[in-house]
Formats: structure tokens, sequence, C-alpha cells
């Protein structure tokens, strides 16, 4: 008799699932954190009789004919998993009268609640295959068999989530059916469908064999899934929404290590320039796992990135250096560019670069997107970025599935300059507000008739006025205090007590920023100051200096009216990037 194992290639979610031996009228019980993970492990144990990995007597079961499936599942964590497990247990041995694989845990298996437990299977069952296991737990076994018969020709067919393997001997690995099982549970599948109804993205389709993504022969592909937290539908639903918004039409895809000016110079033609971003499993969220199928809206995703502003979070990129080595702010409409975290570290030796993309288009092919790795040319940077070499020819030997649904990968065309060096460097206005990782800390601002210099060890002697900014209770203040040159410590460990000194003497004041298209002003108003300090809205090298000592970077500007210099004290980070750039206009 023809041996057949039927697998609902499940979300990557917490929950309860069964496998499932109709015929015989026994099942097997499994808890897992990741339904994915722990099914893909089932599923290769099971096809190929890897007994000590697996259940022992789900592995030795001579009539193997397997349903696997979810009976229950949440995306959120769920503490109670081995109790829920239990309760799943008892359903089928007491109330649908299975024999359980689960020996080592069968002692243990108490009835609680049996009509909750039975009617969330009897759902799970009933939504896959369309019967009643309540009404096929009660037929004789040569009925069972005749249903389960009935069951794997709705399957039989099928290339999609529920996929049925056969085998005369029950070893599924050699089922031609088994590599595609591998793949779907190996890799982020994304839904085209769920693309276009359920996030409303109108991308355009592009096919992989398309020459025109060909740069001689060679293309660029990266890897995408979860990251920061954002799931990769979240992800992709960002993308989309900034492009609709963007102010320069672009969306930003943050990554590491692409070196910016060896990019630009492979394209260094008129021919358009595209990515291929592949899917992958891995999840650079930085210690927050998430589940790679759920789905965003537009509301939670702009919640998020406002928080994200709001609290000025070091992994949010928020300025970028244009090819004439300017910074200039990220359009403000965009839901926001998160690196992942180790990228923006101190010392990490990361720096962190972005694809500027106009332009988005879902693969039409389903295929394993892995087998283009055997013509990858070289890698581009630390991160799975890769150039390769493919030739029309090497399409041949790939398997194409026609019609799908699914695919694995996107197809982003990229506007010049292609790749750009990004910064968590906010607006002034946002710098002034003193919040950064969710702390509020005061901005500290010198005054000087020279450029800003450490002359000594200790002192600044060109020092003649301090300016703190803080946000108290709302409100945008600025406490200034004339100093005496000689007597203005700037040293970085210090600066508890120069914000002390700065409270005790200096004058409670408000401010406001100001932009136009020609300065940012800072617009000081107190009982006997009343200032405009005006920077011209360019970082060029004779505007502005970046100045790293002891560990603490610093800004210096000079007043476009007063021809003062204005040097700001800033975040911890490498010499040459800023505190702070120009708001967007």
């Amino acid at each position: 008799m023809i041996k057949n194992y039927i697998i609902n290639i499940p979300e990557r979610h917490n929950g309860i699932y069964a496998i499932l031996n109709i015929v015989e009228k026994k099942v097997y019980v499994g808890l897992a954190h990741d339904m994915l993970r722990r099914t893909n492990e089932h599923f290769i144990a099971i096809s190929n009789f890897t007994i000590g990995n697996d259940n022992q007597y789900l592995l030795n079961e001579e009539n193997k004919q397997f349903l696997h499936f979810p009976i229950y599942k949440k995306q959120e964590e769920i503490n109670n998993l081995p109790d829920l497990e239990s309760d799943y247990m008892a359903v089928f041995k007491y109330s649908l009268g299975f024999e359980l694989y689960n020996i080592a845990k069968e002692k243990k298996v108490e009835l609680h609640d049996e009509k909750k437990y039975l009617k969330q299977v009897e759902s799970s069952f009933k939504k896959l295959v369309g019967e009643s296991l309540i009404e096929i737990s009660r037929l004789s076994k040569a009925e069972r068999e005749i249903k389960w018969n009935s069951i794997v020709k709705k399957f039989d067919k099928s290339d999609r989530e529920t996929i049925c393997l056969e085998s005369e001997t029950g070893d599924f690995y050699k089922s031609n059916k088994y590599e595609y099982v591998i793949r779907k549970m190996a890799t982020l599948v994304i839904s085209k469908s769920i693309l276009r109804k359920d996030l409303k993205i109108n991308w355009p389709e592009k096919s992989i064999k398309d020459q025109d993504l060909y740069r001689d022969g060679a293309i660029i592909i990266s890897n995408f899934g979860s990251h920061n937290g954002e799931t990769p539908y979240e992800i992709i639903k960002k993308m989309d929404m900034d492009l609709q918004m963007s102010s320069d039409g672009c969306a930003y895809w943050a990554l590491k290590n692409v070196n910016e000016e060896t990019f630009r110079e492979k394209c260094n033609d008129n021919k358009p320039v595209y990515v291929i971003f592949k899917t992958t499993t891995s999840d650079n969220s930085g210690g927050t796992k998430v589940k790679l199928d759920v789905i965003a809206t537009e509301e939670s995703i702009r919640e998020k990135g406002q928080k994200l502003k709001e609290k000025n979070d070091p992994t949010l990129m928020q300025s970028y250096k244009d090819v004439e080595n300017n910074w200039h702010s990220l359009p403000q409409e965009i839901t926001g560019v998160s690196s992942q975290t180790s990228a923006w570290r101190e010392g990490s030796g990361y720096k962190v670069v972005a694809f500027r993309i106009k332009k988005f288009y879902i693969c039409k092919e389903d295929f394993s997107v892995t087998e283009l790795k055997k013509w990858i040319k070289q890698k581009t940077g630390q991160q799975n970025t890769y150039d390769l070499k493919v030739k029309e020819e090497d399409f041949d030997n790939i398997e194409f599935i026609n019609d799908s649904d699914s695919t694995e990968c996107l197809i982003a065309e990229l506007q010049y300059p292609y790749v750009v060096i990004v910064n968590n460097a906010p607006g002034l206005k946002q710098y002034l507000r003193g919040w950064y990782n969710g702390e509020s800390n005061p901005r500290l601002m010198f005054e000087s008739k020279d450029k800003f210099e450490f002359k000594d060890n200790k002192k600044n002697r060109d020092v003649t006025r301090v300016f703190m900014f803080c946000t108290e209770e709302g409100n945008r203040t600025v406490y200034v205090r004339d100093v005496e040159s000689r007597k203005i410590d700037t040293i970085p460990y210090k600066d508890k007590d120069l914000e002390w000194g700065i409270l005790e003497g200096g004058e409670k004041c408000s401010y406001e920023v100001i932009i136009d298209e020609k300065t940012e002003t800072i617009k000081i108003n107190g009982s006997s100051i009343k200032e405009n300090i005006s920077f011209k809205r360019k970082y060029d090298a004779e505007n502005v200096s970046f100045i790293k000592h002891k560990d603490i970077k610093y800004q210096c500007l000079q007043d476009s009216n007063s021809g003062l210099f204005y040097t700001f004290r800033g975040f911890e980070d490498n010499k040459g990037t800023p505190i702070f750039v120009f708001d967007e206009v």
C-alpha cells in the first residue's frame, strides 16, 4: 500500500500541532515556540527514518499515513504551552479515542475543559481538510482508510501550503516533492496575494530572466529577512509607504559595509541599476525575535516610526551624505530607516549605508533563489550582499514553478547615487530637544571668537559663553552663561560640573529654531538676552568642522551674521560624522 505524508507548512508562530494517523487512529501532539522550525525537524526525521532525533514511536510506525498540521497558534509568546499540549493530548485520547505516540507523557494527561479544546481541534481539522474529525473518529478502520484515501486526493496535486508526499516504503525523502517542502520551510516565502490584497501593494512583476537586470553578466543580490523587530511584510509595506510619501521619491534600505564608491564605479554608465533582495529566515533583530509572517498595518508602522523619532533612537538613521561629502536630512515623511544594532555601536568598525530605491518589483517566478549563489563572483561587504556573474543559459538549470502565488525575492531599481552613507544624526530641532535613546540630556553649545580648539588638556581659552539647551515640562529652554575665557573646562567627564555651573550663573531663556531656504536660526529670548544665531544651510569643508576629543564628538559652525563660532558637544561616535544635520526645508 502507498504511504502518504500530508504536511501543512505552518507559520512561524508559537503553538500546538498534531501529526495524525487517521487509518491507525494514532496521534503525536507537540508544542513549539517556532512551529515552522519544529515542523521542519519532524519532517526531516520522518522522511529519512532518523530515529533518535525524534519520537521513536512515530518514526517506527509501520503504516506511515500522516497528516501534519497546526491545531493552535498564537503570534505572541505563550507561557503555558506545556499545559496546553497536555490538554490537547487529553482531547485526542479521551474525547476522540486516539492512541498517543507521546507515550512518555501519557501518564500526565488529564482531561480539562473538554468542550473548549475539542472545538479547537475540530475547527482546525475541518478548516484544512473539509471533514469532521469527530465523525471520522467514530468510523471503523476500513472506513477510515477509505476516508484517508479521499483526503489524499484533495492534496495530491497541491504545490502550495499543504503538500502530499507519497512513498511505497515510507522513505519520503525519495519523493519528488521532498526538496520542494524542504525549501518551503527553510526559506522565507513571500505571498503575492498577501502583498496585493492585504497590504494593498501594487508593484509590477519583473522576470528574473530579464536581461536588463544584468550589467555585463553581473547582478547584486542581498539577503532580506526580519530586522530590528520588524517583520518582512512590515518592511515591504514600509518601503511602499516611503516611495509614496518621500519628498525625493525614494525609499532607503539600510545595510552594513557595502563600499559606496566601489559600487558606484560598477554602475558608471547609463544602464538602470538593480538589486535582488533574496529572502532569508535569519533574524537580525538584535535579540528581539519576530514572527516572519506577521502583517503590519500602516497605522502600526507610523506609530513605531514616530516612537523611534521621539526618543531619537540610535538605530534610526536620519541623515545621509551625498557624493560631494555634504550631509543632508533624510526625508522627514518616510517611516524611518532602521539599521542593525551592531552597525552603529562605537568600536564595531561598521559604517551604515543605504540603497536609494526609486522603484520595486515583485519577482515573477517562484524558484529557489539559493540557486543563484552558484554564480557568486564576489562578496561586496560584510553583510550578505553578493556580486553575481550570471549567464542567460544558467537559468536552464533552475526549476521554475509556474503560476505560483509565492516568490523568494524582490527586485529594486536604484536611484543615483545608488548607495549613500547614512547616520543617526538628527535635525537641529531634534538634537536640541536633548533626547537620545529614550533619555533626555542637556545639549551644550560653546561660543568663541575663533574656531573651537583644545589648546591644552583641560581648559579652552577662547570660550566666551556657554549655552545649555534642555526640555523642561515640554518647553524649549536654554540657559546662557557668560564665562571668563580661562575658566571653562570642556573635558568630557566634567559634564555635570559644567551643567551645574551654567544653571547657577546662567540666565534662563526660551528658544525656537527658525528655518528658511538659506539659514537655520536659533532664536533666543530672555530678560536681558535677545539673540539670533544663524547658520548657513550647507555642510561643506569651509562651513563646518567635526572634532573628536576624549571620545566625545564636537561640531563647530560659524554664525553667518556675527562671525562668532558655535561648537556643539554631541554623542560618542567616530570623527567625521555630524552631531546633527540641518532640518529638511
